[in-house]
């Protein structure tokens, strides 16, 4: 029996080289049966003219721009295959992702997402992203708690049976960030996910757009919390916030961004007050600060190994 035809769907934005790398990647899968949509989201720069190279082998959409949410749903609504995998155009998969996951998806009816894990890439460095197993009885309270799917791959690691994602609804083009986040939520509703536990694709990490996104990604996980029921229970909600708070105080701090850290890490004390890694946060900031002032004794240094 023929197997059943994957629609891969990349929105891009102003991303002429990196889209190209990210085509490449599928056009090079171990699973033939793939249809690609480039959904092009008002790109000003030549992505339309780099594109032409693949004529015969995507399927390009341009529209003005609207907006990820918008991109990927304008991808889904074009697409004629049964399971949809979506890939950020500055991200790459290896050559096995879809042949992996597609019999994973397929394990059982329940199922209706298989993700797996990633490589995070920066300007310096790659390394290995995995995750506890989605398999453990507690994963939908862990969803909740935060997106546990982000820590895997992402929107990129992820494979899904289209008419569980037309049941659950497409992205809310209204949110600008942790849209899919909210989508995960819905579907964790109706579906059971799972997951391949390999390195399928490679994440690259823009060490530039962390302060910027801090005011948006806050006021978007709280509209994340005002749509699910699941956050009217206090203590819930108060742990998700915590670990949101907690993650972007540690990424500044790793970034040396002192401003952006004072700026979430009393939010993380406030959310989650007892907290042993608030305490463990707060001693590498006193570090930072004292290698900042270069006042900074072989003393210091040592009790600093100890925190790494």
């Amino acid at each position: 029996m023929k197997p059943p035809l994957v629609s891969v769907i990349i929105p891009t934005y102003n991303r002429s080289r990196l889209v190209c790398e990210a085509i490449d990647s599928v056009l090079i899968q171990t699973y033939k049966n793939i249809e690609i949509i480039v959904v092009d989201d008002g790109s000003a720069d030549n992505t339309k003219l780099e594109l032409k190279k693949y004529r015969n082998k995507i399927k390009y959409i341009y529209q003005p721009n609207k907006g990820l949410p918008s991109a990927r749903n304008t991808g889904i609504r074009a697409s004629k295959g049964t399971i949809i995998a979506f890939l950020d155009s500055d991200d790459v998969w290896l050559t096995d992702k879809i042949s992996l996951q597609v019999p994973k998806l397929l394990e059982s009816d329940s199922i209706g997402i298989t993700t797996c894990w990633s490589f995070r890439k920066n300007s310096k460095n790659m390394e290995k992203r995995s995750s506890y197993s989605l398999l453990n009885q507690s994963w939908k309270n862990q969803l909740f708690e935060k997106n546990i799917l982000g820590e895997y791959g992402g929107p990129s690691g992820v494979i899904i049976k289209k008419e569980v994602l037309l049941k659950t609804g497409l992205f809310d083009e209204q949110m600008l960030c942790c849209e899919d986040w909210d989508l995960w939520m819905r579907m964790s509703k109706i579906c059971e996910f799972n997951s391949v536990n390999e390195c399928l694709v490679v994440i690259r990490v823009h060490d530039s757009n962390l302060s910027g996104n801090f005011s948006l990604m806050e006021s978007s996980c709280e509209k994340v919390y005002l749509k699910h029921e699941e956050y009217r229970n206090a203590a819930l909600l108060r742990k998700a916030r915590a670990n949101f708070y907690y993650d972007y105080s540690y990424a500044a701090l790793s970034k040396k961004n002192i401003f952006l850290f004072l700026n979430a890490f009393p939010k993380s004390c406030i959310n989650s007050p007892l907290s042993w890694r608030n305490y463990k946060l707060l001693i590498k900031f006193a570090l930072v600060l004292i290698k900042f002032y270069r006042v900074i004794p072989a003393k210091s240094q040592l009790i600093g190994r100890l925190f790494e």
